[in-house]
């Protein structure tokens, strides 16, 4: 699906906003960053092509600080690129691409946790490494619109208002649980969202009610069960695109009240109970910026990406922020742009955050690959400071 296909698609509007390009896909250095940093050329061997897209989605991107392991994901044409750090040098390690037949649209959304990565689409792949090679392990008609991995877990969403999760055992993977919300309808495109860490799967409904929703689950030996339901009173969108937890923590996506400028939520949970922590937008965000449509949380840092940004006039540049938390109230810290930015290039189409590196997408980057081809870019963080560290696929 082309990102544009929601126009003008009447299912894409919001109240009082009026029709909306929606990107109806689930998936420090360099300008404000500080300092240029790059590769000197193209990463070699990761084949894209004009329109492949690559890190366009809001979940195509994601990053593992344990093993510095990086995949970005161009379902244009049905790749995913891993890409791993040595020191401060980034190379190509593998190109995922399915066994067989593809379900269609593989790359629209990935994860990895250590040395498994999962790849959705029309269906969910998930690959395993053993030294410095991937190998697929299994083939998942299931789900596929978003995924997410953590340990021997993934969860996988359809677009028919559906969680999977499937466990593995050795190297095979079986479904557990499947689940909605408990008063999920067909329409409020449950799944638009997931996120797992642990024995905790979070999934926004963006469509839910008359604002949107999300819910976490848990599970207790093997089963698994609703714990809380998230709204964002007054909000539009909640739970949409992106959403992210790590441990007591979870973050969702809302379009923000004043014409998508967009706002992310944070919620922490104490015992089984969850509360609204506090709530972020970007200190020079306009109407329009749509940040959080990609969004990921670690530990006392959150990363925002609003693809529709413009940076010093350039438009639909990109932007993603940085915000840090101080006992319950986040603040920004700084925001993130490209060294090399153009119009119309989604810089924050889709961001992972681990540790100290982030990972930024430019999902319609025009590159030595082609026009619209994408692009990724690292950024570091020292002290209080991100920088650039490298462009991938320039």
């Amino acid at each position: 699906m082309n990102p544009d296909a929601c126009v003008p698609d009447p299912s894409c509007a919001l109240p009082n906003v009026g029709p909306i390009t929606w990107h109806c896909r689930i998936g420090g250095g360099g300008g404000n960053g500080g300092g240029g940093g790059g590769s000197a050329g193209p990463d070699p061997s990761c084949d894209l092509a004009a329109d492949d897209e690559l890190g366009s989605y809001s979940k195509s991107i994601d990053y593992d600080e344990s093993t510095s392991t990086a995949v970005m994901g161009a379902r244009g044409q049905g790749l995913a690129c891993v890409f791993v750090r040595s020191g401060g040098t980034w190379s190509l390690q593998a190109n995922l691409t399915p066994d067989g037949e593809p379900f269609g649209d593989f790359g629209a959304a990935v994860a990895i946790d250590g040395n498994s990565i999962a790849v959705g689409g029309y269906g969910t792949y998930i690959y395993a490494r053993s030294g410095s090679t991937w190998t697929q392990q299994a083939a998942l008609s299931s789900g596929g619109w978003a995924v997410d991995v953590s340990g021997n877990t993934v969860v996988t969403t359809d677009q028919n208002g559906e969680a999977f999760v499937f466990v593995r055992s050795g190297s095979t993977w079986s479904e557990q649980d499947s689940f909605t919300g408990d008063d999920t309808v067909d329409g409020d495109n449950f799944g638009d969202s997931a996120a797992i860490d642990g024995d905790t799967v979070v999934v926004g409904a963006g469509d839910h009610g008359s604002g949107g929703a999300a819910y976490a689950f848990v599970r207790i030996l093997g089963s698994w069960s609703q714990q809380h339901k998230f709204t964002a009173a007054g909000e539009f969108a909640f739970g949409k695109f992106d959403a992210s937890i790590d441990g007591n923590r979870a973050a969702f996506f809302a379009v923000g009240t004043s014409s998508e400028r967009g706002r992310v939520y944070v919620f922490l949970r104490t015992g089984t109970t969850w509360a609204e922590e506090d709530s972020v937008d970007a200190g020079d965000g306009a109407n329009y910026d749509r940040m959080g449509v990609s969004l990921d949380l670690d530990g006392d840092y959150l990363v925002a990406g609003a693809w529709k940004a413009d940076v010093s006039s350039v438009s639909d540049a990109g932007a993603a922020y940085v915000f840090t938390r101080s006992s319950s109230t986040w603040t920004q810290q700084q925001k993130l742009t490209a060294s090399d930015g153009s119009a119309n290039d989604w810089f924050g189409h889709a961001v992972a955050l681990d540790g100290d590196t982030a990972i930024v997408g430019a999902g319609r980057d025009d590159t030595s690959f082609g026009t619209n081809a994408g692009s990724g870019y690292a950024f570091v963080r020292s002290g209080t400071t991100w920088s650039q560290e490298h462009h991938f696929m320039a």
